[in-house]
């Protein structure tokens, strides 16, 4: 029997055990399906833990699936760094990889997070020296209104005596 013989074998055998197991739940057609309301306090509660729990194990069921359809390639058996079939690959070595792909993913934000920053102090520091501009010659506008204001007081004063 072959690889493939085998995969169509073992997914024939869990569909029969599957529909052997729920021959006798289905619900009728005629009755669409009303799950039994929950009136307790924590009912919500409660039905999201166990809506977790079941998407939990269809994402795992679905995961054991894809994992089966993909090793049946015979490509991505020689190309899949985490096939543990494939000689010289062991689980030491895949969590290295998994743990040098979160590093520089972290690295990565790390450096985008780093970028955000300094072109924040660049924008900062060019508005800090556009308000220094306009405040430094409001400053000397002010300074020489006052200048001429006190020589016309002195004027007055000179010309009043």
């Amino acid at each position: 029997m072959t690889g493939d013989e085998q995969v169509d074998a073992a997914l024939l055998a869990e569909v029969t055990s599957l529909l052997t197991d729920y021959s006798g739940v289905a619900p009728a057609i005629d009755q669409p399906f009303s799950p039994a309301p929950t009136f307790a306090p924590g009912g919500l509660l409660l039905d999201s833990h166990s809506f977790f729990a079941e998407t939990e194990t269809l994402l795992s069921s679905d995961m054991q699936e894809r994992n089966v359809f993909l090793n049946s390639l015979p490509s991505f058996k020689q190309n899949d760094p985490f096939n543990d079939q494939t000689p010289g690959h062991d689980a030491d070595k895949v969590e290295q990889l998994l743990a040098d792909q979160k590093r520089e993913f972290r690295n990565a934000q790390a450096a985008k997070r780093r970028l955000r920053y300094r072109q924040k102090l660049k924008d900062e520091k060019e508005t800090l020296q556009q308000q220094e501009t306009q405040l430094s010659s409001e400053l000397s506008k002010l300074q020489e209104k006052r200048e001429a204001a006190r020589k016309s007081r002195v004027n007055n004063l000179s010309l009043g005596v």
